[in-house]
């Protein structure tokens, strides 16, 4: 949890973030404007495995 206007910034392994849709979760906040998305990129994550992550940054309202 945080205040309104904090900022959520969090890392979600590349396979939990597909198997778990949290694209779809992200956008169902974003559209009833729970948050802001300010960011939502590929990044290294485990690198020595090859498995990358998605680093995703919000702003509550």
């Amino acid at each position: 949890m945080t205040r309104p206007g904090g900022i959520v910034c969090l890392t979600i392994n590349e396979g939990v973030y597909e198997d778990y849709r949290f694209k779809d979760a992200f956008a169902a906040i974003v559209r009833d404007g729970t948050a802001k998305m300010l960011e939502n990129r590929q990044a290294d994550y485990l690198t020595d495995q090859g498995i990358g992550c998605r680093l995703t940054t919000l702003r509550m309202a």
